[in-house]
């Protein structure tokens, strides 16, 4: 094991770790990296975002409840010392998206489902609001970065809805001044800007320049600081340098990190010593995680990264195994390879959020190969026999796969793709009574309708370019679609164009997510924003919301044969059942999960006894035994009259009975709780 150039200890409460010894002179020669494990900081609430203020102070965003956790360096000689204390402000924030300590130490945030920036000059003190929702400059729209210069002249704004990157003034313009105009980045086109970071002057950018990370575009940026594109780097991609689904980055100096989310590792870019216009891959550090929460140096869905202004370390924070794990710097150019990972090859795919069934047939997104595979689901297992589409941008392939829609007897798949602005009409090739094989010639033929094309002002004067989400079948050829740019959900004529709006912001919704048809009648609605279901009845027009308990965050709907709804709260880890009769509104009746009342973390007691062998201190508020789901996302009911539901967190699908846990199938190690002939 490489000894760490930095000896850090992160407290929690009045319990510190042991610190390492200080760094020698001998040990801090010669050229460095990061990549060394210090600490882990666990048990955090669903951490999003990190970022280090000019005094080392680390600030973790968490979202379970919306919060920001300090750590302040101790200014005592010797081993860094970071000790944890809560904030307030971040309280009423709806959607915590994205952070940046101030330079004089204050925080500013985004609110992505509220779409605002707020500032906070002094932490935990009073707040204002820095930019409002809307598309003009100086107004964003579920903003989900935020960067802040050196000088705390200027903030730079992933302005994520609305496709663009803004830089905003800072100061608090007094009585009588000129107001300093807000700056908006041109020249090269987003899909889908996350996150931002500063770099300072230098050869190739005197005034200093800004890397964007765009998602969905899997590249970084460059622009000048007068708005211009200068260059950028990556693709799409496993090999080094490449990145899949990147989701944070942060500057330090003159290098770029990027969170390579979906490759489970940081990579670190730097100028290149012929053209420092241009960036290439220096090293990389972190490794997909072979057992969950493994943590030490393993990273799992790294969303996104901080480096101190001082270079003592680099901390990481990882949503899914809420946890932030730290860094230190260590001998060398690049970490070392590991012998024990040598041959294992790429990380495995996993099932992402979106997914359908339909009678005897299984859809599910995997979100690293932007693929849709296929499961006939008749035997007792469910069977894969094909996939659908790739990663591109010509008809047939997708970009970021955002809503499903399967007719089984149509043999009909419509695909949302919310990168791309389109929805695909994919014809399957798929018979009920066919021999199970393996088949990768499933389509037939593919159209598709481009949102794009149609611009602003659909159904509406002032809509943006319609976004699509989730999306269902209507009766009559038609569908529903989850329109996210807008906070509507929209009816799709049978060519797929636009024809009404059937819930909007005016009817109380926030942030729709997904929507399921029950019977030809109604129209269900899961709205994590509002915290609530939304009943639309299709003849009439008519909306009804039906209120859930407190703090829950409905994700996914789907209509069950018997009449009730079923709605995967993703924020306390179960789902909940809700009653439709004539005997009064709908009303919650029960819960599949043990997560309910575990928003403040739980411990290997609290769970069940044949689980306390299987679970580790990484859980918060979810596990891996029966009935214990991790973010339940999608979720249908298949012809043998059994529950499928994507338990996204723990990459499996779970088969249910009732509230009877039959199998699962996924991640071999996620699976084994599931069914003791799989263990070991």
């Amino acid at each position: 094991m490489i000894a760490p150039l930095l000896a850090l200890a992160l407290t929690q409460g009045s319990s510190p770790p042991p610190a390492a010894p200080a760094p020698t002179a001998a040990e801090v020669a010669g050229p460095t990296h990061f990549g060394a494990p210090v600490q882990t900081l666990p048990d955090a609430p669903r951490p999003t975002e990190v970022a280090a203020g000019a005094d080392g102070t680390l600030a973790v965003l968490h979202g379970a409840p919306p919060g920001v956790a300090l750590f302040r360096r101790s200014p005592a000689p010797g081993p860094v010392a970071l000790t944890q204390g809560e904030l307030g402000p971040l309280a009423a924030a709806a959607r915590p998206s994205g952070l940046a300590v101030l330079p004089g130490g204050g925080l500013a945030w985004c609110d992505a489902e509220r779409h605002q920036i707020t500032v906070a000059a002094v932490p935990g003190g009073p707040a204002r609001t820095l930019a409002g929702p809307g598309s003009a400059a100086g107004e964003v729209w579920a903003p989900e970065g935020l960067a802040v210069d050196a000088s705390g002249t200027w903030i730079a704004v992933a302005d994520t809805g609305n496709r663009r990157v803004q830089l905003l003034p800072l100061a608090v313009v007094e009585a009588g001044e000129d107001a300093v105009q807000p700056r908006l980045l041109t020249g090269r086109a987003l899909l889908r800007p996350v996150d931002v970071g500063f770099l300072p002057s230098g050869p190739a950018w005197p005034e200093g320049a800004l890397a964007v990370l765009d998602a969905d575009a899997a590249r970084v940026e460059l622009f000048g600081l007068d708005g211009a594109w200068r260059g950028g780097f990556g693709d799409w991609g496993y090999f080094p340098g490449l990145f899949a689904s990147p989701q944070g980055l942060a500057t330090w100096r003159d290098e770029v990190f990027v969170a390579d989310t979906d490759n489970h590792r940081v990579q670190v870019f730097g100028p290149s010593e012929s053209d420092p216009a241009t960036y290439t891959l220096r090293y990389a550090f972190g490794r997909h995680a072979i057992r969950p929460g493994e943590g030490e140096g393993s990273l799992h869905y790294p969303t996104d990264v901080a480096v101190a202004p001082d270079g003592s370390y680099a901390a990481v924070c990882e949503p899914l195994d809420g946890r932030v794990q730290v860094f230190g710097r260590a001998p060398g150019k690049e970490p070392p390879e590991d012998p024990l990972r040598v041959g294992i090859g790429q990380a495995a795919a996993h099932f992402g959020r979106v997914a359908d069934v339909d009678g005897q047939f299984l859809v599910i997104a995997e979100p690293e190969s932007r693929t849709v595979k296929l499961f006939d689901l008749r035997l007792e297992e469910p069977a894969e026999i094909g996939l659908i589409g790739g990663h591109g941008r010509r008809l047939g392939m997708f970009t970021r796969p955002s809503g499903l829609a399967l007719d089984a007897a149509r043999r009909e798949l419509l695909v949302a793709d919310a990168a791309l602005r389109r929805v695909a009409r994919v014809r399957l090739r798929i018979d009920e009574a066919a021999p199970l094989k393996y088949d990768y010639a499933r389509e037939t033929w593919v159209e598709a309708l481009d949102f794009a094309a149609l611009g602003p002002g659909v159904l509406g004067a002032g809509a943006r370019p319609i976004e699509p989400g989730e999306l269902e079948h209507l009766p009559g050829g038609g569908a529903a679609l989850v329109d996210t740019a807008n906070a509507r959900v929209l009816a799709l004529a049978a060519d797929l164009t636009p024809e009404r709006v059937l819930l909007s912001p005016a009817d109380g919704a926030v942030a729709p997510a997904d929507v399921a048809r029950a019977g030809a009648a109604d129209l269900w609605v899961a709205d994590p924003g509002a915290g609530a279901l939304f009943r639309v009845t299709l003849a009439t027009g008519a909306v009804t919301r039906v209120p859930l308990a407190p703090s829950a965050r409905p994700a996914n709907v789907a209509a069950a044969p018997d009449g009730r709804v079923y709605t995967s709260d993703i924020g306390h880890h179960l789902v909940r059942v809700i009653a439709v009769d004539g005997a009064g509104p709908p009303r919650e009746v029960g819960a599949l999960g043990r997560g309910e009342g575990l928003a403040a973390g739980p411990r290997a007691s609290a769970m069940p006894a044949e689980s306390a062998g299987l679970e580790r201190r990484w859980l918060t508020g979810r596990g891996l035994a029966p009935l214990w789901f991790h973010e339940p996302a999608d979720l249908g009911f298949d012809a043998l009259g059994r529950t499928l539901l994507v338990d996204h967190g723990n990459h499996r699908v779970v088969l249910l009975r009732g509230d009877e846990v039959l199998r699962g199938f996924g991640s071999r190690l996620y699976i084994e709780a599931l069914d003791p002939r799989r263990r070991r």
